[in-house]
């Protein structure tokens, strides 16, 4: 993927993740999933997960934080039973 596709993706991604007061926990996030998720990127994996990577790597410095986003828009879709009984014989 080039670079410029990975800024495109990145930065609407980061629309649905609140600014927050200047050296705030809630931009440090915002830091972090940008270098969390140009890695999933080039991981194919998806954003939920590199959010979770961020916020995880967020808890580290600031246990009782609070992470503000659109949890709409970083929901992982629930799998169906059909996907789940696929899920195994694929492997």
């Amino acid at each position: 993927m080039k670079r410029e596709e990975m800024n495109k993706i990145i930065k609407f991604e980061l629309g649905y993740i609140p600014k927050g007061p200047e050296g705030s926990a809630q931009n440090k996030l915002r830091f972090y999933y940008n270098a969390c998720r140009r890695r999933g990127l080039v991981k194919g994996k998806q954003r939920e997960e590199s959010l979770k990577d961020a916020i995880n790597r967020l808890k580290k410095e600031y246990p009782d934080f609070n992470p503000m986003f659109d949890k709409g828009f970083f929901r992982t879709p629930k799998k169906s039973i059909f996907q789940k009984l696929m899920n195994p014989l694929r492997r």
